[in-house]
Parts: C-alpha cells; sequence; structure tokens
C-alpha cells in the first residue's frame, strides 16, 4: 500500500525527471523487493496447496496460477497486487468518509462510543466484537449508502444539448453520478 500512495514529486514536473532522489528511489525499490518476496511466496504456498488438494474453491490466484504459462513473472505480481490495492484503496476512501461525516456529527460520535463501551467495557476492541456493534455497522453501510467510493448508478446519456449545474452537456455524452454526501449527515 505504502508504494502504492507514494508520491514522487518529479510525477508532477516531468522536466525535472533527470534529478535523482537516491532516497526515494531506494525506498521504492526497497518496497519492489519485499512485494516481489510476498508475492513469490504466495505463489509458492499456494502451488502447495493445489498439489495436495488442499484448495477445493477456485479463486483468483488459482486462475493466474493456472494461466502462468501465458503471464511472465512480472505480470502475475502486478496482477496479483492490483487486485489488493484496489481493494485496499476502497476501503480507505469509505474510512476517510466514515470519519468526515462522523467528525461533523457529535451525537453519532458519542453514540458510537457508547455502543463500543456497552460491548467491550475496558477490553480493546478486537475483530470478534465487530458483529456485536450496531452502531458502527450501521455507520458503515450508511457511509457506503450516502459516500459510495464507487459509482452505483448506471452511465445516462445526454440526449440533447443541455445546461446543467453551469456545465455545457453535449448530445450523446456519457454521464457518471455519485452521491458525495455533502447534502445531509448520517
Amino acid at each position: 500500500m505504502m508504494e502504492a500512495i507514494e508520491v514522487d514529486w518529479r510525477d508532477f514536473f516531468t522536466y525535472l525527471r533527470w534529478v535523482p532522489i537516491k532516497a526515494t528511489e531506494d525506498k521504492m525499490e526497497g518496497m519492489a523487493y519485499r512485494r516481489n518476496a510476498v508475492t513469490k511466496a504466495l505463489n509458492e504456498e499456494q502451488k502447495k496447496r493445489i498439489e495436495s488438494g488442499e484448495v477445493k474453491i477456485s479463486c483468483y490466484l488459482e486462475f493466474l496460477l493456472s494461466e502462468s504459462k501465458t503471464l511472465t513473472e512480472e505480470q502475475f505480481i502486478i496482477l496479483v497486487w492490483e487486485a489488493i490495492v484496489e481493494t485496499t484503496n476502497t476501503t480507505l476512501v469509505t474510512t476517510e468518509w466514515a470519519m468526515f461525516r462522523l467528525a461533523k456529527n457529535h451525537y453519532r460520535q458519542d453514540r458510537l462510543y457508547q455502543d463500543i463501551q456497552e460491548v467491550c467495557g475496558s477490553e480493546k476492541l478486537t475483530e470478534e466484537h465487530l458483529p456485536q456493534l450496531a452502531c458502527l455497522n450501521a455507520i458503515l453501510h450508511e457511509t457506503l449508502r450516502k459516500c459510495s467510493p464507487v459509482p452505483i448508478m448506471p452511465p445516462r446519456y445526454a440526449h440533447e444539448d443541455t445546461q446543467y449545474g453551469g456545465y455545457k452537456i453535449l448530445a450523446g455524452t456519457e454521464i457518471m453520478t455519485t452521491n458525495t454526501g455533502f447534502d445531509t449527515q448520517f
């Protein structure tokens, strides 16, 4: 994930791409090395599970392994990590929206805190507690409803030239809508 969100300022000023930044380049190389090592270990472990008959359900990794004759090692690694990064990103965006909306609503913050206290008491919050936290569940579902990290409405098409929100939209333009959640509280 760190590799996915790492920013190299040279990406914004391509005419300065020639400027070396050893620390950034070393950090990226180190992350790439660790990513490749983890993926290779995951690959080998899954191969052993398939050979032993332990794998009962087909999965994405098994599909990629079946395509290993047509995929290079680099392509395999990229496809595995693309799935991991993409799902992590939507989870991160949803969590950020939930935190933003909670920060704006003190009543919901207090209600969530009470819910956590009732379920956990002085114990540390663990994964086993999650099914019992009705308020947290409701907050996450409402966040997904109001601030979906992906478009949930099918695309629409403008049938004629029109104006919307101060923008000129030409006939035939595909329009995607999302709900940013700025209009209402939880």
